[in-house]
């Protein structure tokens, strides 16, 4: 086997979280680790190696190729106030279960991963019924900007999807690490589905696990069916339509001075899906992932290079 190999997987899952400041256990570059599946006692030898070595740095349970203590106790303070965050993400998705048409409620973003700063929001990633994904989300977004003064502190809707186009078309690793750290907390279900629609994710997480439903529900209230039905001998499919171009067309007017390809890139809107990302964060995190990547591969192999020669 390529000795250089289990040194690259783990330095670059620790690499991929450093760029978030975000140390990780054992357990979690077990599950996290890139690229190609593999054993945890190859695991751990390749940490163990990588530690002699110094390009790998152990604070209490954490493991990082950042020598700074403060990385982990930032970690622990994140990881209690997501603690303290996650009733009331819990009780908003289920408030968010009574909107019509609202299928699957998951949380995605720093939350999924239990950490939370001063300045995190609490994001969800939404699962719609078929055809009516412009109609949820305008109606959520209506409620967001009148009765919560457009605030995303703990109403974040970055991402819509419907329940018949399931697999994500965008395949990189940060999407994979989104998708497979996704905490259902509506509808099991079509999360289970949802996982099975995106197996494409173990090209880049092989030992990914399927999340903890916590406090899981699987039941829409009573009288949001009811309400449903009601308003089915409308002509939903137009209404859907309608209120997606005039979403676009804001969006377009808005973003007009950004590069048309950055925004195809991080604006993602059609029938199926919405996706609003102009910032661009996507792309920055793993433009910068592939610079470090560079760097480390370069000092692993040094590194092995000097060791065979001892040998």
């Amino acid at each position: 086997m390529n000795y250089e190999l289990p040194l690259l997987q783990v330095s670059s899952t620790l690499t991929y979280f450093d760029l978030f400041n975000y140390p990780l256990t054992k357990p979690e570059i077990y599950e996290l680790i890139h690229f190609d599946r593999s054993s945890n006692e190859l695991i751990d030898e390749a940490i163990s190696v990588l530690i002699s070595e110094n390009l790998c740095f152990q604070n209490g349970e954490f493991y990082t190729l950042i020598n700074d203590p403060l990385i982990a106790k930032r970690r622990k303070d994140g990881n209690v106030l997501a603690e303290k965050k996650w009733p009331v993400a819990v009780k908003t998705a289920s408030f968010i279960n009574y909107f019509p048409f609202v299928k699957g409620v998951w949380i995605s973003g720093s939350l999924s991963k239990n950490f939370m700063d001063v300045k995190s929001d609490i994001d969800f990633f939404i699962v719609t019924s078929k055809n009516r994904l412009w109609i949820c989300r305008t109606l959520l977004v209506l409620y967001k900007k009148i009765f919560l003064f457009n605030s995303h502190k703990n109403f974040c809707l970055n991402y819509f999807i419907d329940e018949d186009n399931l697999k994500i078309q965008e395949q990189n690793l940060f999407t994979a690490t989104e998708l497979v750290t996704l905490k259902p907390l509506i509808n099991s279900t079509l999360y289970y589905k949802f996982i099975e629609s995106n197996s494409w994710t173990k090209n880049f997480l092989p030992n990914s696990r399927v999340s903890a439903m916590w406090r899981c529900r699987d039941k829409s209230p009573r009288i949001k069916r009811i309400f449903e039905n009601v308003i089915s001998i409308f002509p939903l499919n137009r209404l859907d339509s309608f209120f997606m171009n005039q979403t676009v067309t804001y969006w377009k007017k808005k973003f007009d001075r950004l590069p048309p390809a950055f925004i195809n890139s991080t604006i993602v809107s059609d029938k199926h899906q919405s996706r609003h990302h102009p910032q661009g964060y996507k792309s920055k995190v793993l433009m910068l992932y592939d610079e470090r990547i560079a760097e480390t591969r370069i000092a692993i192999r040094k590194s092995t290079l000097e060791t065979a020669e001892l040998v």
